[in-house]
């Protein structure tokens, strides 16, 4: 299914096909995790890991010799903590000693790479052939399994391992362990494989709605959880039973109880750490919580989709967040509702590509910057795609747009003086361009970049784009024929079929075009704007 320019879907088996498939946001494609014959379940971990090392979309890959030192050692100790080299190698400690990183950076990058994960199609036939494996085999006990499957899973994976890992990354279950001690051997406990099919738990359909809410959310409302664990588990599941659950779970606390919020404490993947630790990254003052709030409930815009169930579409209340910050170990409340890091956060590691080049511009113009300024400069030196900024722009937690085409970063302070120099260039060089000449056209410049070359895609901005009906218009010229303006989103308008006549006429990629556009008689003239041109900043 697509929808304004992304495509999204829901994860499913293929019966018969030999793949598993996610779709998923704009962008992602899809990923061959299989490596070939005689590849293994730890070959496609690896796979997966490899590709999600990249921060750039653009560039990810599944060939671990495509990236640089330093992803390769992310990808290595993400796949570690799956148990590629065996469930004891796959502890936090264990994979800290090895890399010399805390265990709270390893919990991060776990919980970073995974949420990538949500930007991928990922097809893994040996982890397809694993499921049905498990299917056939249930009950049995883990260690006899690993062993009678040991080629299958490669190198020194469990079965528990791989099921961490297409639960956690792929989103879905293929193999269910008993929870309490099933039979005493010795001084151990035997752990047993069972059908994941055949079990219904109360408490693992609990523990697995309140994990998607603490995720999705920062927090946990025992009466939605009752009612998402009651859709888990194909039964009704009371609020009183679901109570009850929760005693079972590991690091569950009650952060305001008289009113039904918990977490699952500091360790558990929380959207309000990952969008605070953004925060803290871009700023080196103090926060107040409502700020943090907002940023939270921002950064959640676009996963409200009516065709996308990986997120609950509910807010925790600021109060709630407040508790939740206020138990968090690497910040310290000031004045009950201000916080401050306790330890530094470096901003590379924190923020995406885009995010980390916006940071610099805001903090150059007073905190504040005009969002026509700010794609104009990403797209210029190609970090980004004028798309996938736009909707970085509308998701990012590190600001906000206090007014429209402003963006002002949160925690920083700016002057009356920064607020009024962003929004005089508000709409960039083409809305202070929308002016006309002695024939009442419109005349603005527009950068042709590769990107927009190469994929066919002109835009003009909305400033212009509300000045002109849309429809066909007759260029002239640098280039002749019918070419058609109309309107792809708030932010733009396009016009269709004129790239391909602007690359037959030879114009590359960074010259800047001049539009002159006569909305009456639906002319467009289009010439080489001067090498400094009169109009823009």
């Amino acid at each position: 299914m697509t929808q304004a320019g992304r495509t999204y879907g829901k994860l499913r088996l293929v019966e018969g096909g030999g793949q598993w498939e996610m779709s998923v946001p704009f962008g992602a494609g899809t990923v061959e995790l299989g490596t070939g014959e005689g590849s293994t379940v730890a070959d496609e971990i690896l796979a997966a890991a490899t590709w999600l090392a990249s921060k750039r979309m653009l560039h990810r890959t599944v060939r671990m010799e495509d990236l640089s030192p330093s992803e390769q050692r992310i990808a290595h100790f993400f796949a570690e903590r799956y148990g590629i080299l065996g469930e004891e190698c796959a502890r936090l400690q264990s994979i800290g000693d090895r890399y010399g990183l805390t265990r709270e950076r390893i919990r991060q990058v776990q919980a970073m790479m995974s949420e990538r994960a949500g930007g991928a199609q990922f097809v893994a036939p040996r982890l397809l052939e694993l499921a049905e494996a498990v299917k056939q085999n249930v009950p049995i006990a883990v260690s006899d399994f690993d062993t009678r499957y040991r080629k299958l899973l490669g190198m020194a994976l469990s079965v528990e391992g791989a099921s961490r890992f297409a639960r956690e990354v792929l989103g879905r279950n293929v193999a269910t362990f008993n929870d309490a001690p099933a039979a005493p051997v010795g001084q151990s406990i035997l752990r047993i494989l069972v059908d994941p099919e055949a079990d219904t738990g109360d408490v693992r359909a609990v523990r697995e709605a309140t994990r998607r809410m603490v995720r999705s959310c920062g927090a946990a409302h025992v009466l939605f959880v009752a009612g998402a664990a009651s859709e888990i588990a194909g039964h009704g599941i009371s609020v009183e039973d679901t109570r009850n659950a929760l005693k079972a779970l590991n690091g569950m606390e009650w952060l305001v109880e008289a009113e039904g919020w918990y977490w699952l404490g500091p360790d558990a993947p929380n959207r309000a750490h990952s969008v605070a630790r953004k925060m803290f990254a871009a700023t080196d003052g103090r926060l107040d919580i409502e700020d943090i709030h907002s940023a939270l409930c921002r950064s959640r815009r676009f996963i409200y989709e009516d065709d996308r169930v990986s997120a609950y579409p509910i807010e925790a209340p600021w109060r709630v967040i407040r508790e939740v910050l206020s138990r968090t170990p690497w910040l310290e409340t000031v004045q009950r509702n201000d916080f401050r890091a306790k330890i530094a956060i470096d901003p590379k590691e924190e923020l995406s590509d885009a995010e980390n080049a916006i940071l610099p511009l805001l903090k150059e113009n007073g905190g504040v910057i005009a969002k026509f300024v700010i794609l104009s400069r990403l797209i210029k030196t190609n970090l980004m795609e004028p798309i996938a900024a736009q909707l970085m722009l509308a998701r990012t937690p590190i600001c906000y747009s206090p007014c429209h085409g402003v963006y002002v970063l949160r925690g920083y302070p700016f002057t009356g003086a920064a607020l009024a120099a962003a929004q005089a260039v508000v709409g960039g060089r083409q809305a202070t361009a929308v002016a006309t000449d002695q024939d009442g056209a419109v005349v603005f410049d527009v950068v042709a970049t590769d990107y927009a070359l190469r994929n066919s895609m002109i835009d003009i901005p909305a400033s212009v784009a509300r000045t002109l009906p849309v429809g066909p218009y007759q260029a002239s010229g640098l280039v002749s024929g019918e070419v058609k303006l109309g309107a792809v989103a708030s932010a733009v308008g396009r016009v269709s079929h004129l790239a391909r006549l602007l690359r037959n006429a030879g114009v590359k990629a960074n010259d800047t075009l001049r539009f002159t556009v006569n909305a009456a008689s639906k002319d467009m003239h289009v010439a080489l704007a001067p090498s400094e041109p009169n109009h823009g900043h």
